[in-house]
């Protein structure tokens, strides 16, 4: 059997193209290894991106999250709350949980050091 090698950049390339109109939630691993572009199982998935980038599949979906909401969190006409629902969160609260976790600060104090 073949193994297949996923080319990260083509997943980076597929994320950078989504707008923040088009934006869905791409929050798990079985989302992100069900895309057209790579379509593998999501265990197979996991660990092509832990080998390829030395994080975890998850982390990867939440650094990229996490940058993707820095870049909406610039525009001061937009709220934490309508920025979290763009990226596919139903709950804002759960945005600025994962934010403040990863980053160590909060939305809003991001955006004030902004």
């Amino acid at each position: 059997m073949e193994a297949r090698i996923i080319n990260m950049d083509s997943v980076q390339d597929y994320n950078n193209d989504l707008g923040v109109e088009t934006l869905h939630p791409l929050v798990s691993v079985v989302d992100m290894s069900e895309l057209p572009a790579i379509h593998l199982s999501p265990n197979y998935f996991g660990d092509l991106v832990k080998r390829e980038t030395g994080i975890s599949a998850q982390e990867y979906i939440q650094q990229h999250l996490i940058e993707k909401a820095k870049s909406l969190l610039v525009d001061k006409q937009m709220t934490v709350s309508q920025a979290a629902y763009a990226l596919g969160y139903k709950y804002p609260h759960h945005l600025s949980r994962m934010f403040k976790r990863v980053t160590g600060i909060t939305p809003n104090e991001y955006r004030l050091q902004n």
